[in-house]
């Protein structure tokens, strides 16, 4: 097995901090490692039923456009089925990572001779129920029963500050509402 390191031009090499290529000659086949930290974003379709003790499955999957299976052949790192490696990653707030598979999948599309290969990365995660509660439910109580006690809050009519205070008060505190769900719905 030979080891070496891809050098590209400047634009490239800022792009890709480190690319580790390992090529074997006598299978012609080549691993290549892209060794630049990422942060991938994706959404899947959740399943509210039991919300917020509730388990989802998401589905990431990975594979080239452009060149069919004779050009870009992708296969699992390790074993056909070992999962998402998260020793490097960092914990989310709101989710349990339980686990996580891979499933290689060749594709044939009618508009194309050869097959596609396909990584399908199959990610359980959990909903931490104490993280809604904190975050949420908590802040939007406290809010609103402030509001309910300013609007029964009793005031001399004859006072005209006495009013507006309890109007400047009910208002701030359904704007506040509003901006801590705006903020948690993000």
């Amino acid at each position: 097995m030979n080891s070496f390191s891809l050098v590209m031009d400047n634009a490239e090499s800022r792009r890709l901090l480190n690319v580790k290529l390992t090529s074997d000659l006598v299978q012609g086949t080549t691993l290549i490692e892209l060794l630049y930290p990422t942060l991938h974003k994706f959404s899947c379709l959740l399943n509210l039923k039991f919300f917020p003790y509730d388990t989802q499955e998401c589905i990431l999957t990975f594979g080239s456009w452009t060149y069919d299976n004779t050009g870009i052949d992708y296969k699992p790192f390790g074993s056909e089925t070992t999962g998402i490696g998260l020793h490097h990653c960092l914990e989310n707030e709101g989710w349990l990572v339980l686990g996580s598979y891979v499933e290689r999948r060749v594709m044939k599309y009618a508009c194309c001779v050869n097959n596609y290969t396909l990584l399908e990365y199959h990610l359980q995660i959990q909903r931490k129920p104490l993280f809604i509660l904190v975050n949420l439910i908590m802040p939007t109580s406290i809010i609103t029963l402030i509001a309910i006690v300013g609007f029964f809050s009793t005031s001399d009519f004859s006072s005209f500050t006495t009013n507006d205070s309890q109007t400047t008060s009910g208002n701030s505190s359904g704007v506040v509402t509003a901006r801590i769900l705006t903020l948690k719905s993000v």
